[in-house]
């Protein structure tokens, strides 16, 4: 991942809990996110499905928001999530439960 495509994971963190501090959650997954993008969760979390684009991204996070009480997102070591970029714009969202699944799935060793 470019130290470019690292700033901008950390701009979609801050981004997403601004976003669902002032209620516009909506507009800012539109700006941030392509329309056809896909998160596939990590299975941990209550909603495992894969969902695309924008409503399935704002149905996801609506069901974490229920299942945790108060969404917060900040990157520590216990889930690993993999941005996929294109034209600036989010397009897939891979979350794992490790580091070493992550890297595996890039093609990565740690």
């Amino acid at each position: 991942m470019s130290q470019e495509n690292v700033e901008s994971a950390k701009r979609g963190y801050k981004m997403l809990n601004d976003a669902l501090k002032s209620g516009e959650l909506r507009r800012r997954v539109e700006e941030r996110f392509d329309p056809e993008v896909v998160f596939k969760p990590a299975g941990a979390f209550p909603e495992s499905e894969e969902v695309h684009g924008h409503d399935g991204a704002l149905r996801f996070l609506a069901t974490q928001m229920e299942a945790f009480g108060a969404l917060w997102f900040e990157p520590r070591g216990f889930i690993v999530h993999v941005w996929s970029y294109r034209s600036g714009k989010v397009v897939r969202l891979e979350m794992y439960v490790s580091k070493r699944e992550a890297f595996e799935a890039a093609g990565l060793r740690e």
